[in-house]
């Protein structure tokens, strides 16, 4: 079969059998033994390629849920941000005013003589 995949020929069970008859073995497969044996082949192939996709599949499950815990994570932390972000700048407000109480409070006083 590889072979025939390397000359880019077509693998039918003819041509295997063909093959398979221009070697000198000792005993020559039937074409329906050769079509048994690729559909066996050809079943294992599909096995193949659903355990790698299942396996695949379960990968990307749990980037998926990673993902997920990250971005709650960062929606939390985005929570906590804004929070804090808002009693500074309710502190900073007090401060300001508080600042500006003291100057205008500082003028009207008189220095003492």
């Amino acid at each position: 079969m590889e072979r025939l995949t390397a000359r880019r020929r077509p693998i039918t069970p003819t041509t295997l059998a063909r093959q398979l008859r221009t070697r000198a073995s000792v005993a020559t497969p039937t074409l329906s033994q050769i079509e048994a044996t690729l559909r066996q082949v050809e079943h294992w192939r599909q096995q193949i390629l659903t355990r790698d996709l299942l396996q695949h599949y379960r990968e990307l499950i749990v980037l998926r849920q990673r993902v997920e815990t990250e971005q709650q994570q960062l929606a939390e932390d985005w929570v906590y941000l804004n929070r804090m972000l808002q009693d500074t700048q309710t502190i900073l407000e007090n401060a300001a005013s508080m600042e500006g109480r003291a100057l205008t409070g500082a003028e009207v006083k008189q220095p003492l003589q």
